[in-house]
Order: C-alpha cells, then structure tokens, then sequence
C-alpha cells in the first residue's frame, strides 16, 4: 500500500510539472517579438499637425503622418529605411529593457527550468525607440533625422527657441559661424545642430510657422520680464508708499469728518464761508495727492499681474502706460481746476468732499490689499 500510494503521488507531481512546463512553453511561444510586441501587427501610426521635423537638413511641412513598419517607417507617404539612421541607442542591450537578468521560475529558489531558453538577450526593434521619441511631435518637440546619425529630440522650452530663430535668420543669408548652446553635450547633436544650421533652406512654409511660434515665445518672455521688472519696483516703493497712503487717509479721514456738516449746509457768515472755502481747497489737494497713489499702484499692479482694471476706458488704456498717465493726469487736473474755479459755490463745495470721500475710500482699500506683502 505504502509502495501504491507513493507511486500515486509521485505520478501526479510528475504530471503537474509536465503539464506546467507545457503551459509555459505555449506562453512564451505566443509572445511577439520587437516590433510586433511593441505595437502589434499594424505597426504604429503618428499623426499630428504640432511640432517640428527634419529630415536630411530640409523641413518636413506639417501636418505629418508617420507610420512604421518592421525596417522601414513613412513620413507623409515618403519611406525611409531604418538602416539609413544611426538607431544603436534604442537597441536593447541584453536583461530586457532595463538591462537586468529575468529570474526563473524554479520549484525553490527561483533556479531555471531544465531546458528553459535564456532570456537574457531580449530582441527589441529599434524603431520603436524611434517612434516613442517622434510621438513627441504631439507636444510640439523639434525631430531632427540625418543619414548615419542618431536622431535629435530639442524642446521649445529649451534650446529648441534658439535653434528655430537661428534657421529663421538664415533666410537673410548663409550662417557659417554657428554657435551651439552648452545645453547640447553630445558631439553628435553638435555636429547635427551645426550642419543643420549651415545647410538649411528656409522655405516659406517654415518661415510662416516658426515665425509664429517665435513671436508668441517673444511676446511670452517680454511679458515675464516686464512682470520681473514691476515686481521688483513694487518692492521698492511699496512699504514707504503704503505709509504715505496711510497717514493721507488718517488725515482725510479727520478732515472729512471735520468739514462735513459745514459743507453740506448753507453759510452765510463769511468768516466761516472762508473756511469752507480752505477746506474745499484742502480736499481738492488731498484728491490730486490720492489719484496719484491709485495711478501708480494700478500700474503696478497690473504690470506684475495682480490686478485686473474692470473700468471699461481705464482696461482699453492701461496697456500702454503713456497713455493711462497723460489720459489719468489730463481728466484729474481738469477736474481739479473746475471745482476749484466753483469752489465758492455750494454745490461745487458738496462735490469735492463726496469726490474726496470717495478717493480716501479707494485708497484704503489700497491700503489694505498692499499691507498683505510689505
């Protein structure tokens, strides 16, 4: 019985582990190869109107459609064998695609089956590198492919900027001095930057859309530097302003509570009419002392882009700040003028308190927002 039931069990093991390795077997026979295994059997498609490609030192227009095959990709119709371009860094070299020994599947221990093909060498189609790298046309990246050279990948973002305005200047002539950025370290993306450079034709499509690109990173980088340069300044005047700020609205404050029931009322002792009138004059040099505060902070403000000016004139002028000071300057001292030239008048006399009302309330909202970074 023992003998029986041993021979029983050692037949099952031995059946188990034959129906495993038949199993395993099956399942690595049913695994695609290279490219197959990266993108099936219909290969890959790219398709996208974004980015920039060259390909031999001449500008691919967009939009692009870039199939691959086993040994040979399409770009727009047109076939390039894999051989013609220097792909040896997306080649697997060995352990898979990072390089490390995959473990076996052993009873203990992980130890190898007896017989199990070496996976230590994986075979891996090195268009598929190149079609991860020519995806990023999506995202608007540079693709730079010359016979016998690795390809190139350059950002806008990066060096990518310099790169098209140097291909864009050689429309006014021929660059023979090429200066490549330090960011570019390889000497092959060197040699590739410098004889993309020297040989390039700018072609109309090219200037037209490089020429875009350029101008919003130009208009981009003036935009930052103007918001470096009013930040900077709002550092400067922005604690000793807010104190000035402050003591002119105490001071309002005190002298439109002073004045207030005297200005509304009508006078006729002319001792007191007399000091109406000085205050009339006091309130239209605290309203001129304060439109000069709202006028430097809402350009500043705007300037670093804290603030968006929701007067329908005043959002049409701040762009160009000439045009806000001489327009902002012109309408206050036209005012000024008025209602001092009225000033013995009582309604002239109620108009300038409620516009000096007014004006201490806006800077102390002033007041108070730029007390939050000083």
């Amino acid at each position: 019985m023992k003998t029986y039931s041993f021979c029983r069990r050692f037949g099952l093991r031995a059946a188990a582990a034959i129906l495993l390795l038949a199993s395993m077997s099956v399942v690595v026979q049913a695994q695609p190869r290279g490219f197959d295994r990266e993108f099936g059997d219909s290969g890959r498609l790219i398709e996208t109107e974004e980015g920039f490609l060259f390909v031999d030192g001449v500008y691919v227009p967009s939009p692009y459609k870039i199939e691959f095959e086993e040994d040979l990709f399409r770009i727009n119709g047109q076939e390039y064998s894999a051989s013609s371009y220097d792909l040896t860094r997306y080649v697997n070299r060995g352990g898979g695609m990072r390089g490390r020994r995959p473990r076996g599947m052993g009873f203990r221990g992980g130890e190898r089956f007896r017989g199990e093909r070496s996976q230590d060498v994986t075979e891996y189609n090195p268009l598929s590198g190149l079609a991860r790298e020519m995806a990023y046309l999506n995202h608007g990246a540079i693709v730079i492919l010359k016979s016998d050279m690795p390809p190139m990948l350059v950002w806008p973002g990066q060096h990518g900027y310099e790169l098209l305005q140097t291909l864009v200047a050689t429309a006014d002539g021929p660059i023979e001095d090429v200066e490549v950025p330090r960011a570019v370290t390889t000497v092959e993306d060197q040699q590739l930057w410098t004889d993309l450079v020297v040989g390039f034709d700018a072609t109309e499509p090219f200037l037209a859309r490089a020429g875009t690109l350029i101008n919003e990173m130009n208009s981009i980088e003036t935009t930052a530097e103007r918001q470096h340069a009013a930040q900077r300044l709002s550092e400067q005047i922005g604690y000793p302003l807010t104190v000035f700020a402050l003591v002119l609205v105490v001071v309002a404050v005190g002298h439109l509570l002073t004045y207030a029931q005297a200005t509304n009322l009508q006078i006729d002792d002319p001792k007191m009419r007399e000091t109406i009138k000085k205050s009339t004059v006091i309130s239209l040099v605290i309203v001129g002392l304060m439109s000069a505060v709202d006028l430097v902070w809402t350009l500043v403000a705007h300037q670093t882009g804290t603030m968006r000016e929701m007067n329908p004139l005043g959002s049409r002028l701040i762009s160009d700040p000439l045009q806000l000071i001489t327009f902002k300057v012109l309408i206050t001292s036209l005012s000024i003028g008025l209602l001092f030239w009225l000033r013995e008048l009582p309604f002239a006399r109620r108009a300038t308190w409620w516009c000096c009302l007014v004006l201490t309330l806006l800077t102390a909202r002033w007041v108070t927002f730029h007390s939050l970074f000083v």
